[in-house]
């Protein structure tokens, strides 16, 4: 089964942990509205606003297996999955 996964920060083309998405598959890059990246230490996180005159810059990619993301972000402890719209999807 296949998934739809949008990333920001070090998951992102040319950063340090987008080797991570060495088998999926680059469908599109989107704007998100409604969020702000807040600055954590060494992980950026997108953290809902409710206000749409901020966004962050998305990659949107299909992968097959979450558990690469979730080991890395230590899911379900330090991130939590949502669902996201993505304007053309």
């Amino acid at each position: 089964m296949s998934h739809l996964v949008a990333v920001y920060g070090t998951l992102r083309a040319g950063d340090t942990n987008h080797h991570l998405l060495h088998n999926a598959n680059h469908v599109m890059d989107a704007w998100v509205d409604g969020y702000w990246l807040g600055d954590f230490g060494p992980f950026p996180v997108a953290v809902p606003s409710g206000n749409f005159d901020h966004g962050v810059f998305v990659e949107v990619y299909e992968v097959d297996d979450l558990d690469p993301f979730d080991a890395l972000e230590g899911y379900p402890l330090f991130y939590d999955r949502r669902r996201v719209d993505i304007p053309g999807l």
